[in-house]
């Protein structure tokens, strides 16, 4: 079985050099990568303005990405501080509305700058002309865009039009293990309030305001909707609270997957001990539990590929993966997901 890892530089990296531009700035909407996530974009400024209480921690956030601090070191600071500060609690609620903002902004604009043609598709079409007859593929994710959904979509016909429907398919299966810019959990406890802005026709905006404000009465269940509505307040059916389904991005990442159904994940175990093949692409290795995940549960010695923003990227991601435990042996790409997608890595590394 075949597994493909996709992490940030995956959606970075997503177009090739051929497409033609149209004539707004590229960068403004190109997919960030986790130290980018609070740049002084426009359209991420105006995700700011919406959603106030992000703006309290938003110039020191920005300053830490300037001198190459982690960003999610201090997102990490702040999610112990949360702990014991509401002011804390509801900044971090902000930042999950803004994030889910400046994420389905950005992958809008990009699927349109790339006039549908993403390397996703270019490796999807890979995969399926060289696995196995009949392998199965588990594609795991980290990001919350859905570039991947998009390309599948189109590359299969399947809709993901609920969460089953990301690992029903027999050939390829999704897993998104930090959430996903359009899912939502279910608020299984909230204030009156929250509860009668359910039926007075409130805006969305004003809605995720209240939310936020009221975090500390909000309780989300495990319980997960796909959402169409951004910012998410409610289920689409409108009888239910809803807050939006993505991980903070902190340097300790978690060791469950509270944004991701417990299905999704329970489905992930039962189908990692049939791999034998992983390509990782833009993925740096920093969760441990989910390489932890992959030492303890893997049963053959598996062959990776490994695609980076370089070779030396790629090298240290490889070496992760060894040092975590993951029994294997790795080569790497010679450049990044542009031009792995679009020459002969691929069919060479699924062939042999």
């Amino acid at each position: 079985m075949l597994m493909v890892i996709f992490g940030a530089g995956a959606s970075y990296d997503s177009i090739s050099a051929g497409p033609p531009l149209p004539t707004e700035s590229p960068h403004e909407y190109r997919m960030p990568l986790a130290r980018e996530l609070f740049d002084n974009r426009q359209h991420f400024n105006n995700a700011a303005m919406s959603f106030k209480r992000c703006q309290e921690i938003l110039p020191t956030l920005r300053q830490a990405a300037r001198e190459n601090n982690s960003i999610e070191e201090r997102l990490q600071r702040y999610l112990a501080e949360a702990d014991i500060k509401l002011d804390r609690r509801q900044q971090l609620a902000a930042v999950r509305y803004y994030i889910q903002a400046v994420i389905f902004q950005c992958q809008e604009a990009w699927k349109n700058i790339a006039y549908g043609q993403t390397n996703y598709k270019s490796l999807l079409d890979s995969i399926r002309q060289y696995k196995r007859d009949g392998e199965k593929v588990a594609i795991v994710t980290f990001n919350y865009d859905n570039l991947i959904e998009y390309a599948l979509q189109d590359f299969t016909g399947r809709p993901f039009d609920s969460l089953s429907s990301y690992i029903s398919d027999g050939e390829f299966q999704l897993f998104k293990l930090h959430g996903s810019v359009n899912w939502a959990r279910r608020v299984a406890t909230a204030p009156p309030q929250l509860r009668d802005i359910l039926t007075k026709g409130t805006g969305p905006a004003i809605a995720a305001e209240e939310i936020i404000r009221s975090i500390d009465e909000v309780t989300p269940d495990r319980k997960f909707d796909i959402v169409n509505q951004i910012p998410t307040w409610r289920t689409d059916d409108g009888r239910s609270i809803a807050f939006p389904a993505l991980a903070i991005p902190v340097r300790s990442k978690p060791e469950s997957y509270e944004e991701c159904p417990d299905g999704h994940v329970a489905r992930l175990k039962e189908l990692i001990p049939q791999v034998t093949k992983i390509i990782v692409v833009g993925w740096a290795a920093g969760e441990e539990h989910f390489k932890r995940l992959l030492a303890e549960r893997l049963v053959n010695k598996v062959q990776m590929f490994v695609v980076g923003a370089d070779d030396r990227d790629a090298e240290r991601t490889g070496q992760a993966m060894v040092i975590a435990g993951v029994r294997g042996d790795f080569e790497v790409s010679r450049g990044g997901f542009s031009h792995f997608a679009t020459h002969d890595e691929p069919e060479q590394f699924l062939s042999t």
